[in-house]
Parts: C-alpha cells; sequence; structure tokens
C-alpha cells in the first residue's frame, strides 16, 4: 500500500493537553522540522544515512521540548513513516510501538499505531503479518475511527490484489462486524458510521437494493437528529450507477433539493440532475 501520513492533529488537539506555550511559535519551529523531513519523503532512496538520522533526532528533540504539545505526538508518527519510506522497517515497528506504549490510554492513537505497523508490514510485502495488526486493531479499538475503516479497508485490500472469493469473505465479515456494532451502540453517531459502512460492503458486493435498504433505513431512524442528505445523495448514486434506474434517481434527488435548495447538498443534487439528463441525451 502507499504509506500515507497519519492526519490525527484534529483529534490530538482535544485528546493531547495543551503545552501553555505561544502555539504558533511551537508551529512555526516544527515547520521547519518537517521540511527536513518533506526532503526524504520526496526521494526516499536517495536519501544520505546521516540525512535520516540527524532528521530524526531533530523531531525526538522537538518531542523533547514540547512533549505535551499536540503537534509532538505527530512528530513521533513521521519517524515512523521515515523509517517506513527509507524501507528501516525494524526501526518502524519499534518506534510504532514505543508511541502505542506512551498513550496507552488514549485509543485514538494506539490505534493509529497498530495500523501503521500492519501498513509497515504491507510495505514489506508481508500481508499475513499486516493483517494481524489489523485485525488487532478491530479487536482492541472497535470504535475508534480506524477501528471502524479497517473492516472494510481489509476487503479492499483483497479487491486491490484481484482475489474476488476473499474480498467477498471480508465484506461478509464486515458487515456483521457492522451490524454487531450498530446493535450495541443503537441510535449513536457511531451506529450512523456502522449503517453507511454496510451500505459501502453491499455496493461492492453488488447488492444495490440492499445498500438503498440499509441507507434508507438509517436516514429514517436519525431523521432530525443529524444531515442526512448525504445517504439520499449516496441512495440516488445506486440507484443511477448500479441499477441504471434514472428517473429514480431524479426522484430522489429532487426531494433533496425540496428539503434545502440552498444548502450544499442541494447544490449538489442539482449538478447530478443535470449530469444524468445530459447523459441521457
Amino acid at each position: 500500500m502507499t504509506f500515507q501520513k497519519p492526519f490525527l492533529l484534529l483529534l490530538l488537539g482535544i485528546l493531547v493537553a495543551g503545552c501553555g506555550q505561544d502555539q504558533y511559535a511551537i508551529e512555526r519551529q516544527y515547520y521547519r522540522v518537517q521540511q527536513q523531513a518533506k526532503n526524504i519523503f520526496t526521494n526516499p532512496d536517495a536519501t544520505p544515512p546521516n540525512e535520516l538520522a540527524t532528521t530524526v533526532d531533530a523531531l525526538n528533540e522537538f518531542m523533547l521540548k514540547y512533549p505535551t504539545s499536540n503537534i509532538a505526538v505527530e512528530s513521533q508518527f513521521t519517524i515512523a513513516q521515515l523509517y517506513v519510506v527509507t524501507k528501516a522497517y525494524d526501526k518502524a515497528h519499534e518506534q510504532l510501538k514505543k508511541i502505542k506504549s506512551a498513550f496507552d490510554k488514549v485509543d485514538v492513537i494506539g490505534a493509529e499505531a497498530v495500523f501503521m505497523r500492519g501498513a509497515a508490514y504491507e510495505d514489506e510485502k508481508n500481508w499475513a503479518a499486516a493483517l494481524e495488526q489489523y485485525q488487532a486493531v478491530i479487536k482492541s479499538y472497535p470504535i475508534t475511527p480506524k477501528g471502524m475503516e479497517t473492516p472494510y479497508y481489509i476487503a479492499m485490500h483483497y479487491k486491490s490484489k484481484l482475489q474476488p472469493d476473499k474480498m467477498m469473505e471480508a465484506l461478509r465479515e464486515a458487515i456483521d462486524h457492522y451490524k454487531a456494532l450498530t446493535a450495541q451502540y443503537p441510535g449513536t453517531p457511531l451506529a450512523l458510521r456502522a449503517q453507511a459502512l454496510i451500505a459501502q460492503c453491499f455496493v461492492e458486493l453488488k447488492e444495490p437494493e440492499n445498500a438503498i435498504s440499509v441507507l434508507q433505513a438509517a436516514a429514517e431512524a436519525f431523521k432530525g437528529k443529524v444531515p442526512t442528505d448525504g445517504m439520499f445523495l449516496d441512495i440516488a448514486t445506486i440507484y443511477y450507477a448500479q441499477l441504471k434506474a434514472a428517473d429514480k434517481a431524479v426522484a430522489v434527488l429532487e426531494k433533496v433539493i425540496q428539503g434545502g435548495p440552498k444548502t450544499q447538498a442541494g447544490e449538489i443534487a442539482r449538478r447530478m440532475i443535470q449530469k444524468i439528463k445530459e447523459e441521457k441525451k
């Protein structure tokens, strides 16, 4: 897989205590360190060992200088990423284990660290070890954002590797997992997210009617509690793209517009109707 930088700052800003110092000054210093890391990310194969070591030292120094800053946590993940892109996998795994241990009571960070270990194993072409880490995310951190995404991610891995039987099995397992979470946390944002993921799984299984049924039930259950326009946009997309039912898609989109003609969803619905009409010509 492509090893990507985790975007944790919004969550970490809530979960990690502020440092009480000038945040702008800290971010300015961190920006300079990040520029060093950026050079390595841009061309990791040509990075001299001393440049990697210098950058890692600078990131660690930032952590020591501002240990309670939320950016300090990202600096530690950046070190792990640097080790992965330069194929220093043993060091990457040790770094991620260190992060997990240091923040063992912050589930969102632990989930990210374990998932990144899986990503590192994928980069090593070791799917068995990667899968073990991903399953650990699902088991230990089921209600974190990363824990929610991982069952679906596993299925999409098999899809990308052209393994349809394993993909379908993983999608069925993911649906069962998300249904269990929905039953355990009824009426919560987590249940809503789980139902959206169930619908995605049904789409991948080429079961559009089931996907629509799930989205309609979720929209009804959460009506008046959270915005549901996005679900109806998804329903319209499924009608049009998978069921080739343009009239039904347009009918759903018109209801979205009626419900909020000046909203972003309403504008998207108008553009979708226009596209459908153009393609029907």
